[in-house]
């Protein structure tokens, strides 16, 4: 075994992998499961998650025991995140390894890809080094965090790679991958609804880019997949609706109306909206700016396979960010699904700089060493900024978070304390769902006793009440005679006891 081991390092592309998956490992999964849950919008499905566990429903979410129209997407995010807290428990590990693990798949279908389609390593090694150094990708609400846009990707990452492999191949079976095609664009839907469709377009215009278009366009399996996939989608938003009567309505509102119409006011953005934010908050930067070079070198480049991927790589990426920058509603991580796209042109950038270096630069190790600045001048920093930002992640506290951080800490440290409410008054039901996430898990897996009400007058003398909010403390502190039995971060364990 040791030998084995000796020798699998020793070769030169086993050995870059392995340290691929070491940086992986910091950049997706070291202190992921620090922070606790996240407000938005992860609290809200980590609670369909819980609710699933304890009742098994896998067709209707649920919140507070209720079937729920306020999250409408498809269930299958909520699925992998029930079966993982059947193993680990209902904690943030098990909310947010899917997205961890969707990463890892996303990762290997751009190595795979590089290699057997494009016969270029180095164009997935940089595209992967790229993706791990990308704070549009690897943050909260995409790959760090248990939301659906991780999962997302990782589909859309899967069909549009199977189509592109269809496309620049020789001798590959057309109905096989359009099948693939197909099927990874159903659990695109069932991720995340709608969004997992809009890809497709690129895809069109890739195939009418394309000299096999009279092959795909003719093929049976085209049209068989695609009515299959139209077929199942409609019939999961109506056996929904069968058993929540409404949510077909609440679908069409809140899924495909906001094509047309502004569903939600706090979110209108500007048109270019992405571009700044690619550049302003910096999810590519500095990759963004290398971009037209990269597709210039690719697209003039003497190598026909890598001009046309670099092609369709292009028609992927621009139809993308057209069609998610038409709507007035324009959110942060909805570009998510852009950026293994962009990290393979990233990949087609370096593998045509290095190549034209190499012709230029006839001293072999003058040659080296300029490539290796590159590499550290490009992507040293924006790895370094991600791995950072993981560290620190867990100490920002948003407001609404703060209760069930406390409900996280107690139960792990005070086993003492079984039989409290939790007071919070919010204006919104689910600016307390992290405090319920942390309520329904000590309560399912510890046998604690903890509740949540709105207003004090609902608490009886006697009882034990944890609140965060100084308005509350101060009510308490005026009405009753109390005692602090526990304090952290400005909120308080406090025991009412008679009244004043």
């Amino acid at each position: 075994m040791i030998n084995y081991t000796k020798n699998f390092l020793t070769r030169k592309e086993n050995l870059v992998y392995v340290l691929l998956f070491i940086a992986t490992y910091f950049a997706v999964f070291h202190f992921i499961a620090k922070s606790p849950i996240f407000i938005f919008d992860e609290g809200s499905y980590s609670n369909n998650a819980i609710e699933m566990t304890m009742n098994n429903d896998y067709i209707v979410l649920y919140y507070d025991g209720e079937p729920t129209l306020y999250n409408t997407k498809p269930p299958f995010v909520i699925w992998l995140q029930s079966l993982f807290m059947r193993f680990l428990g209902m904690n943030e590990l098990s909310v947010r390894l899917p997205s961890a693990i969707s990463a890892v798949v996303v990762i290997i279908a751009l190595l795979l890809f590089s290699v057997r389609v494009l016969k270029k390593q180095i164009v997935g090694v940089v595209a992967v080094i790229a993706l791990l150094g990308t704070l549009g990708y690897v943050k909260p609400h995409v790959v760090r965090s248990g939301d659906l846009d991780a999962i997302l990707v990782m589909w859309v990452t899967l069909y549009c790679l199977a189509y592109l492999t269809l496309l620049l191949r020789k001798n590959t079976s057309t109905s096989k991958y359009v099948l693939l095609t197909c099927i990874g664009v159903f659990f695109a839907f069932l991720s995340k609804s709608s969004a997992g469709l809009i890809p497709i377009l690129g895809l069109f215009i890739c195939t009418l880019f394309s000299n096999k278009k009279k092959e795909i366009l003719s093929n049976k399996y085209l049209y068989i997949g695609a009515i299959s996939v139209i077929a199942l989608c409609i019939g999961y938003y109506l056996l929904r609706d069968y058993h929540v009567s409404g949510y077909l309505d609440k679908v069409l509102f809140s899924e495909y109306s906001r094509i047309y119409e502004n569903v939600m006011p706090w979110h209108t953005q500007p048109p270019l909206f992405y571009w700044d934010i690619l550049v302003s908050l910096n999810h590519f930067t500095p990759l963004i700016y290398f971009l037209p070079t990269a597709i210039v070198l690719g697209g003039f480049s003497n190598e026909k396979l890598i001009r046309k991927a670099t092609l369709y790589l292009t028609t992927i990426s621009l139809s993308y960010v057209l069609v998610i920058s038409y709507p007035d509603n324009k959110i942060e991580w909805y570009d998510a699904p852009l950026y293994p796209f962009l990290c393979l042109l990233i990949g087609i950038f370096i593998y045509e700089l290095f190549k034209n270096i190499d012709h230029f630069i006839e001293n072999k190790k003058i040659s080296i060493v300029i490539q290796i600045l590159i590499y550290i001048s490009l992507f040293a920093y924006p790895y370094y900024r991600v791995v950072k930002r993981n560290l620190t992640e867990h100490k920002k506290i948003h407001e609404f978070e703060r209760e069930g951080r406390y409900i996280r800490s107690l139960t792990k440290k005070r086993s003492d304390i079984t039989d409290y409410t939790v007071l919070m008054e919010t204006e919104h039901v689910h600016h307390t769902d992290v405090a319920k996430f942390y309520m329904k898990s000590a309560n399912y897996e510890k046998g604690k006793n903890i509740s949540i009400s709105k207003y004090l007058s609902e608490v009886n003398a006697g009882k034990t009440i944890l609140t965060c909010q100084a308005s509350k403390q101060d009510s308490i502190k005026t009405l009753y005679h109390f005692s602090i039995m526990d304090k952290l971060n400005g909120c308080e364990l406090i025991l009412l006891k008679e009244k004043k």
